[in-house]
């Protein structure tokens, strides 16, 4: 008897707590049944070589946008596309602009400098951004190229200078923009802000 009660002792508490699993397992997989399933994700597309071929000739064909909205145009039809002018654009980095030359979308006699802020020399040529050890961008810079096809839209016939900036701000690009006066050029354009304040108010 003494044996029966102490195997009734720790079986009734062991059955309960069996029974509290099975009742909570049962209730997940009931949970778990009467969710919605996942969706299926679609199968990749796979796009041609001639559609991809198709969509780059579209994209290059387009011109600037708004070029109608600046009355372009109308000053086109006129013969004023900028003969006559030269215009240089100032940024920091032309990544992809052979390219651009080559695809039409810049001229070939487009003038290239780069300006060093530090030494207030000049150089011929533009780098890649990407080539500069000092810079924080881990990617060519391809602001001032698609500056330069925007100028170029409009004035066509405008003689063109694209200038990389390194190590430049605004208390340093004075002999630069002397340089450029020397030139010729009338025009620029410099798409950039530099923090000289505090920034505090």
């Amino acid at each position: 008897m003494t044996l029966f009660r102490s195997m009734l002792k720790w079986s009734l508490p062991a059955l309960f707590v069996f029974l509290l699993a099975g009742l909570s397992l049962e209730g997940s997989t009931r949970a778990s049944s009467m969710q919605p399933p996942l969706p299926t994700p679609p199968p990749e597309v796979g796009i041609s070589q001639a559609e991809q071929d198709r969509v780059r000739e579209m994209i290059l064909a387009l011109e600037t946008q708004g070029l109608e909205k600046m009355n372009v145009p109308e000053y086109h039809a006129r013969g004023l596309k900028g003969a006559g002018v030269s215009i240089a654009v100032l940024d920091l980095g032309f990544s992809g602009l052979q390219k651009r030359i080559t695809e039409g979308e810049l001229p070939p006699d487009v003038v290239r400098l780069t300006y060093d802020g530090d030494t207030g020399k000049w150089t011929e040529g533009v780098d890649d951004i990407a080539d500069d050890p000092d810079t924080p961008c881990d990617e060519g810079q391809s602001h001032g190229t698609a500056v330069a096809e925007v100028v170029y839209d409009i004035a066509p016939e405008a003689k063109l200078y694209v200038v990389h900036l390194k190590n430049s701000d605004a208390t340093n690009m004075r002999p630069l923009l002397e340089k450029l006066r020397d030139e010729g050029v009338r025009i620029v354009s410099a798409s950039l802000s530099w923090p000289i304040w505090r920034g505090d108010g």
